[in-house]
Order: C-alpha cells, then structure tokens, then sequence
C-alpha cells in the first residue's frame, strides 16, 4: 500500500512568513555610516543626518552625499579644518555586506530662510584613486629608466588588469623609496660645549658670567 506523504501548510505559510518577515526588516534597516580620519582613526558613526544618498554606477566614480545640521558633532568636526589632524576625511557605509568608501570632495555650509544651518558633505568613491594611477611599462624601475618599453601580459583580461594594478600599487607603497637615496637624518645641532671661544682657549667663562657671548 502506498503511503501519501501529508503537507502542513501552515507551518510551511508560517516559514515563508517568517522569511518574508527578516526580509523586510533587513531592507528597511538603516545602512551603517561612519567617519574616519586619514590614517584611519575612527571619528563617529552617522546618526543625525538630514539626508544621505550614495551611487554605486558602474566601472565610474560613485558619489555620495550626506547633509547634516550644523550643530551636530560630526558637522562642526568637518567644518573645523584647523582642529583636525588629517585634511582628508573618509566614509564608510555598510549595507547588506557591502561597503561604499569614499574621500572627501567639497564641504558645503549652507543656512535656509527660517535660519537653519546645515553642512553638506560631498564625497567621491575609492574608485576615483584608480583614474590617477599611472601604469608604468617596468614598474620595478625609476621612472628615468623605463626597459622594456611596453608591459605586456598574456592571460584573462581581469587577472592582467589586477596584476597590473597590484604591481603599480607596489610601485608607489611597496617600493617608495628604493631608487632613491634616503635623507640625512643626522643631527646638526651644535652643543655650546663644544664650541671656542673667541674670549678665551678654555671654558667660555664669560658666558657663563652673563656677558655678551662671541661664539665661532
């Protein structure tokens, strides 16, 4: 005898309920929006904005925007350019796992009819660092010494592209500095013991005296 296996619709309506449910509360769910300094330290999370937007457009710098009152903390701390340590400031923002990450652009202080003060920040994508980067054809050599003359590669297009770009990333972090010669780091301070005395061969006792002293 054949066994017919029973459904329960009502747990599996109460499943997809329960999905839809997490569903929704994961889109309506703000993004995270953070504020970092340049060297990465962080300054505050994003909490009292007036508006933010962020553009994602393809293979092209996004744009991001966040308005805020002018009396909120992170407002005066953007305003205050003498205060703080770096003059490059960086967002973040984390939605469903992905991050948008951007620099600074232009900084707005505005004041509306009824009096209202807000500061507008514009920021510009990570994106916009790859349109400065130049290729070098040898990135292991100064710039005065290019041989070969061309940089060629044979593979998939994306992993020339990120080899490319990593060697480059290379040149300009990795190896800043190796073809040329370091600073001279060696102190020039001169201690008064050990300078003459035009006034005397031995210790400078004038000087110690209070009178005017004649060093050489």
């Amino acid at each position: 005898m054949t066994t017919v296996e029973t459904i329960d619709f009502d747990a599996i309506f109460g499943e997809i309920a329960e999905r839809l449910k997490k569903d929704e509360a994961r889109r309506i769910k703000p993004p995270l929006v953070r504020l970092w300094d340049a060297n990465g330290t962080f300054i505050g999370e994003v909490h009292n904005e007036i508006s933010a937007k962020f553009t994602l457009p393809e293979n092209e710098t996004g744009i991001g925007t966040i308005e805020l009152p002018a009396h909120y903390y992170l407002a005066r701390w953007l305003t205050r350019h003498d205060d703080r340590s770096t003059a490059n400031v960086v967002v973040t923002c984390d939605k469903d796992g992905a991050r948008w990450s951007g620099m600074l652009d232009d900084l707005e202080l505005s004041k509306d009819e009824d009096g209202r003060r807000t500061v507008r920040a514009t920021f510009k994508s990570d994106f916009e660092h790859l349109k400065h980067i130049i290729a070098y054809s040898n990135p292991f050599l100064p710039p005065e010494i290019q041989f070969p003359r061309l940089w060629i590669l044979f593979g998939p297009a994306k992993w020339a592209l990120k080899l490319t770009l990593f060697v480059n990333l290379l040149r300009l972090q990795g190896l800043d500095g190796l073809w040329t010669l370091p600073d001279d780091r060696r102190s020039r301070k001169t201690t008064a013991s050990s300078r003459s005395c035009t006034r005397g061969s031995g210790t400078c006792s004038t000087c110690r005296s209070g009178s005017p002293p004649t060093h050489s």
